[in-house]
């Protein structure tokens, strides 16, 4: 198993039954967790914003009403979690 910081997550992918941990310094951890599972033991810094996406807002360089940009990513925010992602977004 591996240790990461929670501020060293900066978004966190859902593939089917696995989640893909990006980190800050690139790398990238695959584990069997399903992402609504972990979404519900991440502090408040972090948001879903898509079905296949948590960010860590303290990563995020800008957003759009359709997507969030962490850096030189783009992701996208989905329909459903559109309103409570951008409020959260906007008041932080």
């Amino acid at each position: 198993s591996v240790r990461v910081l929670y501020d060293e997550i900066v978004y966190i992918e859902s593939l089917a039954d696995y989640i893909k941990l990006h980190t800050t310094d690139k790398r990238e951890i695959t584990s069997k967790e399903k992402i609504s599972t972990l979404e519900e033991k991440l502090p408040g810094f972090f948001i879903r914003i898509h079905r296949s996406f948590i960010v860590n807002l303290n990563k995020v360089t800008g957003f759009s009403n359709n997507e969030v940009e962490i850096g030189a990513m783009v992701l996208p925010i989905g329909r459903s979690y559109k309103q409570q992602g951008l409020i959260k977004l906007r008041t932080e």
